[in-house]
């Protein structure tokens, strides 16, 4: 790693693992700090970093890295027996320091570090899907880059596969043959029942990956029929092994014996679909590669007007944990704004319960949830100038009321939207009290919503006063009880 040569320069006597200790370890951190891009690069085999970004500090993304693979390459060395070079015996090194400990990531650098996909932009991105599904034989043969290996068909599919299924390289390339089904119910079929309808709903199985066992997922229509052409044309290849299951199985993406190379996508595809659009190979984020299509679909996904949840993401992607997901989910300020809005509106709904049977018979039948397990049985409490001091109003339906309410038979329980709240309201109704008696001295010349009639008193203890006069109390019918608890 860049950091072992550094410590190799700034810190000679330390030339193995078994000599670090914590010391070590603190200017092992402090390193990164002013660690620039391709400084203590010497891999001549290996393709450096871009000519463009040598010389600038790492990203904080990098700095975790480095910091990760070394918390792990030392506690391995400590609890797990290996043997060096030369040495007959498996052995670990002396514990001198803890690696979770002393080469923790900083809080700094952690603060730094969050979802950041590296998508397409949508305007390539497009040309790209377009390209993929537009592949002709003059193009293949045109673009080089290995198309002239093999057929249209496999061509055609590896780029529709890449384009639309958001699958990593090594999932393409370890497909198996019928791993495409179709599902659709039986009005959906043609009246001939031969054609596949535009609609239908593909599913592709994807096999074991690093992160989960092998499952199934929704894709594009366009992913079966492409392979779907391929499967038709393909020649009978011998099974080959796949190393991550230890079986026998028919690849897909096989041609004359050999399957497909893991860097054909990267070396092959993307160049003849960037070369086909004049879309270029780099961008701001770097160069286009396989994974960053996964990245645009999840965001793309995730971003669409009824798009895809974050549980559904994670599934349709694969993960095992929701964290890996998050790296592949941006909110666009769009949508952001569009949830904030949506839920502003939302935050001004009250709940409604309404008795149907009680408005068939000319009762109380409109009663407002105040939160607070009681009800406000005023119909035109939405435009109340007294909503907040409800408990001296006669209409107010105490605690004990209000659950005989809720238990009545053919209840509805619905949302009505109430005028925004004055600030003085909001802070009345998160509790402060002081604010709250202003309010009732603000709106005491103002006059007392209207009672229909004798049977909307809920309260009749109550003491509704306007313009400094104490207003009668109608007296209560000896009807109301029943009527309240049927």
């Amino acid at each position: 790693m860049h950091i072992g040569r550094w410590l190799a320069v700034s810190h000679p006597n330390v030339v193995t693992p078994e000599q670090w200790d914590y010391d070590v370890a603190v200017d092992c951190i402090a390193a990164l700090e002013t660690m620039k891009i391709g400084e203590w690069w010497a891999a001549p085999r290996l393709r450096g970093p871009r000519p463009e970004l040598v010389g600038k500090p790492l990203t904080a993304a990098t700095q975790d890295g480095y910091l990760t693979t070394l918390r792990r390459f030392f506690s391995d060395l400590q609890e797990i027996p290996h043997r060096a070079p030369g040495e007959a015996k498996a052995r670990t090194i002396t514990r001198r320091f803890n690696p979770l400990v002393a080469l923790q990531t900083p809080r700094s650098i952690k603060n730094l570090i969050g979802p950041d996909p590296r998508v397409i932009d949508d305007a390539w991105w497009w040309k790209l899907l377009a390209a993929a599904e537009a592949l002709t034989e003059a193009d293949i043969h045109h673009g080089g880059n290995g198309g002239l290996l093999y057929p249209l068909e496999f061509v055609r599919a590896v780029a529709v596969t890449w384009c639309y299924s958001a699958r990593r390289s090594d999932e393409i390339k370890r497909l198996r043959v019928g791993c495409i089904r179709w599902h659709w119910e039986d009005t959906m079929l043609s009246e001939d029942g031969g054609a596949i309808p535009a609609d239908a709903i593909c599913f592709l199985q994807i096999p074991v990956n690093k992160t989960n066992t092998a499952f199934t997922t929704a894709v594009s229509s366009l992913v079966g029929t492409a392979i779907e052409a391929w499967e038709k044309v393909r020649p009978p290849q011998p099974k080959t092994l796949d190393r991550k299951t230890n079986e026998m199985v028919d690849f897909l993406f096989s041609f004359r014996g050999q399957r497909m190379s893991s860097m054909y996508i990267n070396d092959s595809i993307i160049p003849l679909l960037c070369e086909r659009t004049g879309v270029p190979r780099m961008d701001k984020r770097g160069n286009i590669t396989s994974h960053r299509a996964r990245a645009t679909i999840a965001s793309l996904y995730y971003n669409a007007p009824e798009g895809l949840t974050f549980s559904e993401l994670q599934q349709f992607l694969g993960h095992r944990h929701s964290r890996s997901t998050q790296a592949y989910v941006k909110p666009s300020p769009t949508k952001l704004a569009k949830s904030v809005q949506r839920a502003n509106k939302h935050s001004r709904l009250v709940k409604v319960l309404v008795d149907p049977s009680a408005a068939m018979q000319g009762e109380p039948a409109i009663f407002y949830d105040l939160g607070d397990g009681t009800f406000c049985g005023n119909p035109a409490w939405a435009c109340c100038p007294h909503r907040m001091a409800c408990i001296k109003c006669p209409m107010h339906v105490g605690a004990e009321l209000a659950q005989l309410i809720r238990a009545r038979d053919g209840i509805l329980n619905l949302l009505q939207e109430v005028p925004d709240l004055s600030e003085e309201e909001k802070a009345a109704a998160e509790g402060d009290r002081d604010t709250l008696n202003k309010l009732i001295e603000k709106y005491k010349g103002i006059s007392a919503p209207p009672v229909p009639n004798e049977r909307y008193i809920f309260n009749p203890a109550a003491q509704t006063v306007l313009r400094g006069k104490q207003l009668p109390v109608l007296s209560q019918p000896e009807t109301r009880g029943k009527m309240q608890v049927r």
